[in-house]
C-alpha cells in the first residue's frame, strides 16, 4: 500500500501508516474481523460499511472493529459523499447468481446492486478493489455481468484479477467455493494469488473439543477447546 499525497490522482510511493477500509453489503464485517487478525488494530481504520439487514446491523453495533461511517441503502446515498479508502471490498447480495437462486443475475434487482460497488471504484479510484460472490457468477449466462465490470475497471485504471477459491485450500474448516475479484489500481502492479495450503483443517482441529478422555461435565482437555467453552 502507499500513502495518498494531495489528490488522489497525485500519488507518491510511500508505505501507509494507516490503510483505510471501506465496504459495501458488509454483512457482519468479515473485512473488519479478517484485518484484525492481520494487523494491529492502530494500522487499519474501518471508514464506512452499508448493511439493511436489522440482524445484522445488530451484530456490527456489538463488535469491537466498527465501521465510522454506515449506510443503509446503498442505492440511497450519493457516491461523492462517501469516504475515500486505500482498500474497498464489496460483497453484494449472491441470490440471482447463485445455483440455488432465480439465476436472474442483473434482471434481479438484488443482481443490479454488483454495479454499486463498480460505481465507488471508477469514481473514487481506491488503491485495491476487492470484489466477493458466488461461482456461479462465473457461469455463462452472467458472461456479460463479469465482462461489463472487467471493462469498467480496466477503463478506470486497474487490472482486475479473477479466480475460483475454495476456503479449505486455506486452512479453514469448511468447503466455500466463492469467486474473487482483485483489482489494483495499474499503478500498484500486478496482483499475485495465494498458493492453496498443502495443509488442511478440520473443524475438529479448530474447536478442540472433543476426545478420547472427555466426559460430560468435564472441561476440554486441548487448550483451543478450553478457551472456547469459557467463551461460550
Amino acid at each position: 500500500m502507499v500513502k495518498q499525497i494531495g489528490n488522489q490522482n497525485d500519488v507518491k510511493q510511500r508505505a501507509c501508516r494507516v490503510i483505510k477500509v471501506g465496504s459495501d453489503f458488509s454483512g457482519i464485517n468479515a473485512a473488519g474481523v479478517s484485518l484484525g487478525r492481520l494487523l494491529p488494530k492502530a494500522k487499519f481504520r474501518l471508514m464506512f460499511g452499508s448493511e439493511i439487514l436489522p440482524g445484522c446491523l445488530n451484530v456490527l453495533g456489538m463488535m469491537e472493529h466498527k465501521a465510522e461511517v454506515m449506510y443503509g441503502d446503498v442505492r440511497e446515498r450519493n457516491v461523492d459523499d462517501v469516504p475515500y479508502v486505500d482498500c474497498y471490498i464489496w460483497t453484494p447480495p449472491c441470490q440471482s447468481y447463485s445455483m440455488a437462486g432465480n439465476q436472474k443475475g442483473c434482471a434481479d434487482d438484488r443482481g443490479k446492486l454488483i454495479g454499486e460497488g463498480v460505481r465507488y471504484v471508477v469514481k473514487k479510484k481506491p488503491r485495491l478493489a476487492i470484489l466477493e460472490n458466488v461461482p456461479g457468477l462465473m457461469n455463462k449466462n452472467n458472461r456479460p455481468v463479469v465482462k461489463g465490470i472487467h471493462k469498467a475497471l480496466q477503463k478506470a485504471g486497474y487490472v482486475p484479477s479473477w479466480k475460483i477459491l475454495n476456503a479449505k485450500d486455506f486452512q479453514v474448516p469448511q468447503a466455500r467455493r466463492r469467486v474473487i475479484m482483485v483489482a489494483l489500481r495499474a499503478d500498484k502492479g500486478r496482483f499475485k494469488w495465494p498458493r492453496p495450503s498443502e495443509t488442511v483443517v478440520s473443524l475438529a482441529d479448530i474447536l478442540d473439543l472433543v476426545g478420547p478422555n472427555d466426559k460430560p461435565g468435564r472441561m476440554p482437555r486441548g487448550k483451543v477447546g478450553r478457551q472456547n467453552m469459557k467463551m461460550g
